[in-house]
């Protein structure tokens, strides 16, 4: 895919994110063996991935993402973002 389709893929993800109302179609965007790399402990699969966001969004149900940069070449894309959230739950 190239770099111009990645970039707005990552938007769309991005808004999906913010959007407590399409929060359950970011998933959609996930291959079903996916892996996150940010925590050690999270298992590979959708289903963990899932669990993850679902605490992550119970305890900072107003996280906001706002995109600072986003770079991308060929098939890779990176992002640079800043977080803005409000801890309510457990995390």
């Amino acid at each position: 895919m190239p770099s111009n389709e990645n970039k707005a893929l990552l938007l769309k993800a991005i808004q999906q994110f913010n959007d407590p109302a399409s929060r359950e179609s970011y998933f959609n965007l996930y291959a079903p063996h996916t892996i996150l790399h940010r925590s050690p402990s999270l298992s590979p699969g959708l289903d963990h991935i899932k669990a993850f966001y679902r605490a992550y969004w119970s305890a900072f149900p107003d996280i906001h993402l706002t995109v600072k940069a986003i770079l991308g070449e060929d098939e890779m894309v990176a992002c640079a973002f800043e977080a803005r959230a409000t801890h309510q739950g457990v995390f």
